[in-house]
């Protein structure tokens, strides 16, 4: 049953790992139509229509297509949770542009999970550095896992000190 859901031009780019231009131009083929435009301009595409072309999503039930307009709209949960459902269908690079909306927002979930995709090279090249930063920021907004992975680590690097200059 159709859920009459819409998102925008960049929500439905980020679901079928195509860039903009590719949209556009599946507009022009007819490979994809033009749901309607919002109140602010924006291209809007029916859900429904942006998960049939997508291979990882086929099955479109009401709630995930609920979760695909909250993040369209801005959410930052919403974006997150759909980059974590993304990241288990194996759509990497994705995820990782949710996780980069949410933590946008200072969503501090969302920075865990950059923190673990730059640190694994998820969706991007592996970078320690880019890891560490998102570790840090997320645990300065309050994650509680990355506050004592911070620490762990802090801990482990004063050892190594010690054991260094004995």
């Amino acid at each position: 049953m159709p859920n009459n859901l819409l998102c925008g031009r960049q929500m439905a780019a980020t679901l079928l790992d195509k860039n903009e231009r590719t949209l556009r131009r599946w507009c022009t083929d007819g490979v994809l139509s033009v749901a309607c435009m919002d109140a602010q301009g924006r291209t809007m595409f029916d859900i429904d229509a942006i998960l049939a072309l997508c291979g990882e999503l086929k099955a479109a039930d009401d709630e995930m297509c609920e979760l695909i307009s909250a993040a369209d709209q801005g959410n930052a949960e919403a974006q997150n949770d759909l980059g974590t459902v993304l990241l288990q269908a194996g759509m990497q690079a994705s995820a990782f542009s949710l996780f980069n909306m949410a933590a946008d927002q200072n969503y501090p979930d969302a920075m865990h999970f950059l923190y673990q995709c730059h640190q694994s090279g998820t969706g991007t090249e592996a970078n320690d550095a880019l890891a560490m930063m998102w570790l840090s920021k997320a645990a300065a907004h309050g994650h509680n896992i990355a506050q004592r992975q911070l620490t762990g680590i802090q801990e482990l690097a004063e050892q190594a000190l010690l054991v260094k200059n004995t």
